[in-house]
């Protein structure tokens, strides 16, 4: 009798953390389009704190925090195309911080170096002069880690063609390079499955978009 009890207890709890958790992928994927197309800053700083008061129901979990860091990084980098560059390394900041936290709940991985790469990109961005020669290698070394644990991410090859992209030719920039990257990026992004529902899908758009850009 108290083995049925102790199982229907077990049941009864594991129902639960299921309901919840599906309830929280739920919440999340309902911003996820919005992340990959929006160009607008405020909107993205909205969509972070969204993701803010997910992660306070429920500090366990980690995707809540990557896509907050991820809502920051992309609204920093808007900045950047609006001319705000007084703006960005606060969000940088922002993204640094659910990084550094993330890594007490997970060990770092594919997607969260990913995002280590785009934080010192934003830094590069905001005074390329000064900063490129500290943060070019912190991004190297980010991506290159990144593809290290999972070479089989799309957005590592969305992310190094972007460089090649906006990288002057002197500098090491190529767009032949780049649209190479950028049809690697996509064909694995046609066979890319994330490891648990709700992970990571984002880039598809982008890796198609500046393809398109590129005769």
């Amino acid at each position: 009798m108290k083995k049925i009890i102790l199982t229907s207890l077990m049941l009864f709890i594991s129902a639960g953390i299921f309901a919840q958790n599906e309830k929280m992928i739920n919440a999340i994927e309902i911003k996820l389009i919005t992340i990959d197309t929006s160009q607008n800053p405020t909107e993205l700083i909205d969509i972070a704190n969204y993701f803010d008061r997910i992660c306070k129901a429920d500090d366990k979990e980690w995707l809540p925090l990557y896509y907050k860091a991820l809502s920051h990084i992309r609204a920093g980098l808007s900045y950047n195309t609006i001319g705000k560059l007084d703006l960005i390394d606060a969000q940088a900041d922002e993204a640094e911080k659910c990084l550094d936290k993330l890594e007490t709940l997970i060990h770092p991985n594919s997607e969260t170096w990913c995002l280590r790469k785009m934080v010192a990109t934003m830094r590069i961005v905001v005074d390329p002069y000064t900063r490129f020669p500290t943060y070019a290698s912190v991004s190297d070394a980010a991506i290159e880690k990144a593809k290290e644990l999972n070479p089989e991410n799309p957005r590592i090859y969305l992310l190094i063609g972007q460089d090649k992209f906006f990288t002057p030719k002197e500098f090491g920039g190529s767009k032949t390079e780049a649209k190479k990257l950028f049809e690697t990026a996509i064909a694995k992004f046609e066979v890319f499955k994330p490891a648990s529902q709700g992970g990571p899908q984002w880039g598809r758009l982008q890796a198609q978009y500046f393809y398109s850009l590129i005769e």
